[in-house]
């Protein structure tokens, strides 16, 4: 077993099955745990009131390490974070901040998803907006479901009305190389999440992999394979990049039977090689979130509860080592 240390991103939310009403815990908390009993949490306040009655949704989302600080994000707040203290040092939020998911930085600056308006934003290391590329009106939605997001408004305080996923959902954001970035997008079916390389300067992007089974995050492996969760799966998809042609499939993971419904989400690989995975337990569930370590060939390393007595129906967003 390894003593790497991880942090980990998760939300709250408590189901009444007598009214079928979530209840939102107003606060995220941001884990980090070498799962052998050293742990700490960071407590931000996630508020999800909505002046239009639509459902936002509480706790952090997609993280990220950058020049000896941590970068988080709620529905609509960057938030940055010194990991000496575990406190949160500086923040900043944008209009077209809704439902943010995955953030990813380099010397470009900060990307993020923002997944309510299906767009992906850039912005400097002040803080300042750059560009966005809106994704709801390109050829990746049917044509009778496109319409342009308008970059002037404020959506910071809109959120769901409904259940369900746009035709693309953007989720994670990570490097391919100099010139490209990857998007990941859900999609909307068993097998309609997609990856995009995406152009850094001109935002023009091209289709690397298809038929994912509802993938959220996208990392690349030590060995240069790159691998995929899917939340339609309970499984890690693991492809083979070329240098001609698409990634091709190698394997699917499964996570091991928990004797309930469970959902994939969050990524990670340790020092040893292998795959940190996020569990995260179902609607209504009294079980503890928990992280499974696989070997590279599927096989169960070992399985970590996540212990938060206060934070009821724990749902893991995403994994990331401590180190670099």
């Amino acid at each position: 077993m390894t003593a790497d240390r991880f942090y980990i991103t998760t939300q709250s939310y408590r189901h009444e099955y007598e009214t079928g009403r979530d209840i939102p815990t107003q606060y995220g908390y941001l884990i980090e745990t070498d799962f052998g009993g050293a742990q700490r949490l960071l407590k931000i306040p996630t508020p999800t009131e909505s002046p239009n009655g639509e459902r936002i949704k509480t706790g952090l989302r997609g993280i990220c390490l950058w020049q000896g600080r941590v970068y988080t994000a709620s529905w609509n707040t960057i938030y940055v974070i010194d990991p000496a203290s575990l406190q949160v040092v500086d923040s900043f939020s944008h209009p077209l901040m809704s439902d943010l998911h995955g953030l990813h930085a380099d010397t470009d600056g900060l990307w993020a998803t923002s997944s309510l308006i299906d767009s992906v934003l850039h912005f400097d290391w002040q803080h300042n907006f750059k560009r966005a590329l809106s994704l709801s009106n390109t050829r990746l939605y049917p044509r009778r479901y496109r319409q342009p997001v308008d970059l002037t408004a404020d959506y910071r305080q809109r959120g769901k009305v409904k259940e369900g996923f746009v035709s693309f959902h953007a989720n994670h954001v990570s490097r391919l190389d100099d010139a490209h970035v990857l998007i990941t997008g859900r999609g909307d079916g068993q097998a309609a999440g997609r990856v995009l390389k995406l152009d850094r300067h001109t935002l023009k992007f091209s289709l690397w992999i298809k038929g994912i089974h509802g993938p959220h995050d996208g990392l690349f492996l030590s060995n240069g394979d790159f691998a995929l969760t899917e939340t339609n799966g309970a499984t890690v998809a693991i492809y083979r990049p070329r240098r001609w042609g698409r990634p091709r499939l190698l394997r699917r993971l499964a996570l091991p039977e928990a004797g309930e419904a469970f959902w994939t989400r969050g990524l990670a690989e340790d020092s040893a090689g292998d795959l940190v995975v996020g569990r995260s337990v179902w609607k209504g569930s009294q079980r503890n979130a928990s992280v499974v370590r696989l070997s590279p060939t599927g096989a169960t390393v070992a399985v970590h509860d996540l212990e938060l007595p206060d934070y009821p129906e724990c749902r893991i967003f995403q994994i990331h080592p401590v180190r670099g």
